[in-house]
């Protein structure tokens, strides 16, 4: 179906604003202080993490006396490998176990590598990026844990919230983080999360604030190739683009001069659909929306018209995935649950979220403004007689 976008003239830096939260959580990590992490899904569950890099005895102490002292460090697949640090499994119920690894203590200034100053040392050691695996020895009283490539865009978790937090104090992109408990044993939620919280002076943050602000400050997309093309609206010109992580692709379809295109310009979403796009199902109207959806546009003279690509995973043809109406013969598809998912490792943010349509749409108009304000600069210095700047074009689908 195609839909006007909500956020169709509303300007693409606004999305990049950091909410109070989360401006106070990456202010709090590039002190060295320790923040609260809560997800929207685990009402029952909050995490405390803190800089790697930052780590001293008293945040380490912080950290063992108010979690069950189970820490674990963070860090990125890069480090992962470069430390050449071996998984604690290779497989087992819990499809995340796969990413803990074995523990380590640091070579170097450390006594038996249990206490606050130890394991601060090992966990700054972890952040270092001159590090080898040759300053660890294994086993040792610190797990390190990798996050997943892309973090919270690629999957919307603790350890990668942990991790890109790090990241956007602009330090090392590795923390460490446990889960708090309280004195009775219990995991910390609610009102005793809050009460914690207040008394500590502590930054709280949810991880779909962290998403939310990583999707305004990060393209997850990557331009491919352009081209002019005709359609049944006027001539255009067409982008395409591919995920970071997953193999998908989406469309966009600029109507009128790239140049002219600014937050204001009229931005429609279709998302791709067989049934009724190329087989033309009766009972689908998708097509009709389509076009009429170009129709304005061509009479408009100017807009962008985004095409969502469908996601064909196998989770989507799993029998389980398939409703028979008892009144119709014909079978109806209902999205994969988290647990399909999971087994297939697919956490792609453009998946999981239900508005993805328009999160793609939003991260396609901010490229096509920035593209526009580039052009428009480099107009004016060439009327001024200067060079213009360069940048590297997106190939010519025809050449």
């Amino acid at each position: 179906m195609t839909v006007p976008s909500p956020r169709s003239g509303q300007a693409a830096e606004g999305r990049a604003q950091a909410s109070p939260s989360v401006a106070r959580a990456i202010d709090a990590m590039r002190a060295g202080e320790p923040v609260v992490l809560v997800a929207d899904n685990r009402p029952d569950l909050a995490y405390l993490v803190f800089a790697a890099e930052l780590a001293t005895s008293a945040t380490v102490s912080f950290g063992v006396r108010y979690t069950s002292g189970y820490l674990r460090a963070a860090v990125t697949p890069e480090r992962f490998t470069v430390l050449d640090l071996p998984l604690l499994v290779n497989s087992g119920p819990d499809s995340l176990s796969r990413f803990y690894t074995v523990a380590v203590d640091a070579v170097s200034g450390v006594t038996t590598g249990i206490s606050a100053k130890d394991r601060a040392m090992t966990i700054r050691m972890l952040a270092d990026e001159g590090a080898a695996p040759e300053d660890f020895t294994r086993p040792g009283h610190v797990i390190p844990v990798c996050a997943m490539p892309g973090g919270l865009l690629r999957r919307p978790g603790f350890t990668e919230a942990a991790v890109d937090l790090a990241a956007m104090a602009g330090l090392t992109p590795a923390a460490a983080l446990g889960e708090l408990v309280t004195d009775a044993g219990t995991l910390m939620c609610g009102n005793a999360l809050g009460e914690f919280c207040k008394a500590h002076h502590l930054a709280q943050v949810s991880v779909s604030e962290l998403i939310a602000y990583r999707r305004g400050t990060d393209f997850t997309l990557v331009p491919l190739w352009r081209r002019s093309v005709r359609l049944a609206g006027g001539r255009c010109l067409q982008l395409v683009f591919g995920g970071k992580f997953r193999p998908v692709r989406h469309d966009a379809f600029v109507f009128g001069e790239l140049a002219a295109v600014d937050e204001s310009t009229p931005l429609m979403v279709h998302r791709e659909c067989v049934a009724g796009d190329v087989v033309l199902a009766s009972d689908c109207n998708c097509r009709a929306h389509l076009d009429q959806a170009l129709a304005e546009l061509g009479q408009s003279g100017q807009g962008i018209l985004v095409l969502i690509g469908a996601n064909r995973y196998m989770s989507e043809f799993t029998e389980e995935n398939f409703l028979v109406d008892r009144d119709s013969p014909r079978a109806f598809w209902r999205p994969a649950d988290a647990a399909l998912l999971r087994e297939q490792d697919i956490y792609d943010m453009h998946q999981r979220q239900p508005r993805c349509a328009d999160s793609v749409a939003t991260d396609i108009q901010r490229y096509l403004v920035s593209e526009a304000a580039l052009l428009r600069e480099n107009s004016a210095t060439e009327t001024l007689g200067l060079a213009a700047a360069h940048r590297p074009r997106l190939p010519n689908a025809c050449q």
